[in-house]
C-alpha cells in the first residue's frame, strides 16, 4: 500500500511539473520570438515600456525551468519525460533570449 501511495504522488508531481514546464516554455518562446529575434527592432518601445514585467517573466522561466527540470527527475511515467523535455526546452529558449539580447558585446 505504501508503494502505490508514493507512486501516486510521483505521478502527480510529474503532471504538475509538466504543466508548469509547458507554461514556462510558452512564456520563454513568446518573449524570444517577439522581442529577441526581431531583426528590425519593431518592438523596442514596447520592450522598454514593459521592461520590468518582461524581466520578471524571463527570470521566472530561466530559474523556474531549471528548478522544475530537477523536480521532473523525481516524477514517474510519461509525465516525467514530458516534464524533462518541456523544462529543458524552456531553459534553452531563455538562454536563446539571453544570447540574443546580450550577445557578443551587447551587455
Amino acid at each position: 500500500m505504501k508503494k502505490s501511495r508514493v507512486a501516486t504522488w510521483r505521478r502527480r508531481l510529474a503532471v504538475v511539473s509538466t504543466a508548469l514546464g509547458f507554461l514556462l516554455l510558452s512564456i520563454a518562446y513568446v518573449i524570444y520570438l517577439r522581442y529577441a529575434s526581431d531583426p528590425g527592432n519593431l518592438h523596442v518601445q514596447e520592450r522598454v515600456l514593459h521592461a520590468q514585467t518582461l524581466a520578471l517573466l524571463w527570470k521566472a522561466s530561466f530559474c523556474g525551468s531549471a528548478l522544475l527540470f530537477v523536480v521532473s527527475l523525481f516524477g514517474l511515467g510519461w509525465g516525467r519525460w514530458l516534464g524533462l523535455a518541456a523544462n529543458a526546452a524552456a531553459f534553452i529558449c531563455a538562454l536563446m533570449t539571453l544570447g540574443a539580447m546580450c550577445g557578443p558585446f551587447g551587455c
